[in-house]
């Protein structure tokens, strides 16, 4: 197994890369924070990424990317989906991505009608998890029978919602669940909301973990690439800015922070894709690398992204600088398919590698 992408493979990452920078320019991302009279952020109730821009990801195979071709797909596997992702990572592009990815691949394995939809994005799917219990709200269960109280990102416009807790993944659809209420979310592109339902049966649902741990991989991967773009803005920008007529990055604090946040995206990137290739080899340790992927890239995206707000000195800290955006993005999806603390739990009862 090799973790050199292929000369197919970069193809495909550059035609992710150019197609999300058209999309979603990092200067006219303001358009998705929304704000109230007070200045705080408000609830997002329509959908971030419309219709149109939505389906051309699905004609470019994005949603499909690692679906069998049996099951009308374009054939890859998680090692290409773990590509697009880190693309996402890389430039914090707003949208349910892995949910849309994990609706497709439950579907088809379901047969449900609404499969090649959603693989070609014609209709839309949103991520679920159970909420945190409190306020004597139900506790939320996940398997043949869903119910509880959830939080659900990009529910606007969604047609199913994937859930997902521990090694289950169920899909559900939108009409089954009662809307609660809207959230301000941390992270302004990704509006959220809290949901309930009452005994929901999914329409499609996998037990095995499987589904999960392909899901828990694309979340690593947007770390990752979270990790690697901060880096690349610090180095950047270390470059650029003088201090004392000469460039910051020749300091010494300066230049081992950015040396620190390269080992870091560095080693995010090289496990999520040596994840993605155990589980694509079906190798015995597979849910070991995939839970080590979640670790080293939720710690490598969250302390890279605090770091390059912190090297960009006075401008980092504005609201109008794009540091801040993979700040929140990096702490969202933390807790997104599971805490840190889940997942380093994970570690200790997943099989380990052979010495």
């Amino acid at each position: 197994m090799d973790l050199l992408p292929t000369d197919e493979q970069d193809e495909i990452a550059g035609t992710v890369r150019s197609a999300l920078g058209a999309a979603f320019p990092m200067a006219e991302r303001d358009r998705f924070d929304r704000t109230g009279p007070d200045g705080t952020m408000t609830a997002v109730d329509d959908p971030v990424v419309d219709d149109a821009t939505w389906a051309g990801f699905g004609e470019l195979g994005w949603f499909s990317l690692g679906l069998a071709e049996a099951h009308g797909g374009v054939g890859y596997g998680l090692a290409e989906e773990v590509l697009l992702a880190e693309e996402l990572g890389r430039q914090a592009a707003p949208g349910p991505f892995v949910a849309q990815i994990l609706a497709a691949r439950l579907a088809a394995a379901a047969h449900l009608d609404d499969a090649p939809a959603l693989a070609a994005g014609g209709v839309r799917a949103a991520w679920g998890e159970p909420a945190p219990a409190g306020n004597g709200s139900q506790p939320a269960t996940v398997g043949d029978r869903t119910s509880g109280e959830f939080l659900v990102q990009h529910p606007a416009g969604a047609s199913w919602i994937v859930i997902a807790a521990g090694g289950s993944a169920v899909l559900v659809s939108a009409e089954d669940v009662e809307a609660m209420t809207p959230l301000a979310s941390l992270d302004p592109p990704t509006p959220m909301h809290r949901v309930r339902a009452r005994a929901v049966i999914p329409g499609a649902s996998d037990t095995t973990g499987a589904s999960t741990a392909w899901a828990t991989t694309l979340v690593a991967a947007q770390l990752g690439g979270v990790a690697e773009a901060t880096c690349a803005m610090s180095v950047d920008y270390a470059k650029e800015r003088q201090q004392f007529g000469q460039p910051i990055g020749s300091f010494q604090a300066v230049k081992h922070r950015c040396a620190d946040m390269a080992g870091r995206a560095e080693a995010a990137i090289t496990q999520t894709r040596w994840a993605a290739l155990s589980v694509d080899g079906g190798l015995a340790d597979a849910g070991f690398e995939v839970a080590a992927a979640r670790v080293v890239a939720t710690r490598a995206a969250v302390s890279n992204a605090e770091v390059n707000v912190q090297n960009h000195g006075g401008i980092g800290f504005t609201w109008e600088h794009p540091a801040h955006r993979f700040v929140t993005r990096a702490r969202l999806l933390e807790l997104t398919g599971g805490s840190l603390a889940d997942h380093q739990a994970l570690l200790l009862d997943a099989p380990t590698p052979a010495a």
